[in-house]
């Protein structure tokens, strides 16, 4: 589904992908925070109009999204009312859940293509491609100069690979960063927020005092925030956006430990051999956070 990116590449080609990202990446951190005033707004209008219990999830992707594609691809676009994003968003969720079986079956994943997995890849595909031909189309119109003004990430992208195929599958890998592990981190917050009113209030407390009445919110500001930091740091401690990972060994190596019946002792680690790990596992190890590892604590 997500083509060639950085999350599916390897060695010389993933180093290569994570510099020409990281330097639009830092681009990103000094822009304006006014870039989320209308995604904000729209969310808000729409939650408001529910009555009673609301899953804020489906809001938090919708959300995300139209931010994501404000910040990175110079478009104000609101994902909530928009048929296409919508169509994108439902794409997306349905290749996801078809490709978490897939990778089950492993090397027989191609035992399981339906014809609607493969037309919802193709359909995602098509809605990032669009992106590429604006900007391009941008660029052949009006010149590189004026183009590059409103599409910096694409087409700093095209000048590094030279492809319009391999720009629209980097495009997919960043919807992916942004949309998902940003809306899942916000639901996970504000799961742990209602859950713990003393958190809550001394968050909302921070915000005001930094903020103060009537002022608009500055990146300054949130720098400011020191257990706002904290709040999210702790999210992310007890729900890791990837609870499962693996690393596979360069070159053959011993391990001081990991052998043996009470995993003490030597293990040898053959080049080529994966090595499976839990972030999630050791995010609420005692040993490293104490008896209160599984506890949602900010002043950890």
């Amino acid at each position: 589904m997500i083509g060639e990116g950085i999350f599916t590449q390897d060695g010389h080609h993933w180093k290569r992908s994570r510099e020409i990202l990281r330097r639009q990446f830092a681009r990103i951190q000094y822009q304006d925070v006014k870039v989320f005033d209308r995604p904000l707004d729209d969310m808000l209008a729409s939650v408001s109009s529910y009555k009673g219990t609301v899953d804020l999830q489906p809001f938090f992707f919708r959300f995300t999204l139209a931010t994501t594609t404000s910040l990175i691809f110079g478009e104000v676009s609101s994902g909530l009312p928009n048929r296409e994003h919508e169509l994108f968003e439902k794409n997306f969720d349905y290749c996801s859940l078809i490709s978490a079986i897939r990778l089950r079956l492993a090397d027989l994943c191609w035992l399981y293509t339906p014809r609607k997995f493969r037309k919802a890849c193709d359909d995602v595909k098509e809605y990032a491609g669009d992106y590429v031909r604006q900007a391009l189309q941008d660029k052949d119109s009006n010149g590189f100069e004026a183009a590059f003004e409103r599409h910096p990430f694409i087409l700093d992208l095209y000048n590094e690979l030279n492809d319009a195929a391999l720009v629209r599958d980097q495009i997919i890998h960043v919807l992916i960063a942004g949309r998902d592990t940003t809306a899942c981190l916000l639901s996970w917050t504000f799961f742990n927020l209602v859950r713990h009113p003393k958190t809550l209030k001394r968050l909302c407390q921070e915000i005001e005092l930094t903020t103060g009445s009537g002022t608009e919110l500055t990146r300054a500001q949130i720098n400011k925030m020191p257990y706002l930091k904290c709040v999210l740091n702790e999210t992310s401690r007890l729900y890791t956006q990837i609870p499962q990972n693996i690393r596979v060994a360069t070159q053959t190596t011993i391990l001081p430990k990991g052998g043996g019946s009470d995993g003490l002792s030597p293990v040898l680690i053959s080049k080529g051999t994966g090595v499976e790990y839990s972030p999630y596992l050791m995010h609420r190890s005692k040993e490293i956070y104490g008896e209160d590892a599984n506890e949602f604590r900010p002043e950890r």
